[in-house]
């Protein structure tokens, strides 16, 4: 996918499971969440919101919480990202710096990330 050329360049995405999160969550300053427009569905509605919220939760917590509150963390991740999956979405991310980029986006799809975190 073209995510890492030219202007708004990204740090490779990758599928992220709740462990990924939390950890690089807790070394980012900055937290950047996007989703794509076809998540409003519907069918896709809930998990994305359940998903986006906790994803918050994450984001202001997770660098002052000890080994064990950042498992179950994850683990309540990882059950909204089989949430999303359900659904037909996926969640992907990567980190560049201080900066942890999360996009959640249709199974499948091929569209170029720096676009919708330029529009976000």
């Amino acid at each position: 996918m073209p995510w890492g050329e030219g202007p708004g360049e990204l740090p490779p995405m990758r599928r992220a499971t709740g462990e990924a999160l939390v950890q690089m969550a807790a070394q980012a300053a900055v937290h950047q969440v996007i989703g794509a427009d076809d998540l409003e569905r519907e069918a896709t509605q809930d998990a994305w919101h359940t998903f986006a919220d906790l994803m918050q939760d994450v984001a202001d917590t997770a660098a002052m919480l000890d080994a064990d509150d950042r498992a179950a963390l994850a683990k309540h991740l990882d059950g909204a990202i089989a949430d999303l999956r359900r659904v037909g979405a996926r969640v992907v991310a990567g980190s560049a710096g201080d900066v942890l980029f999360v996009a959640v986006i249709p199974i499948g799809d091929r569209r170029d990330l720096r676009a919708m975190f330029a529009a976000g």
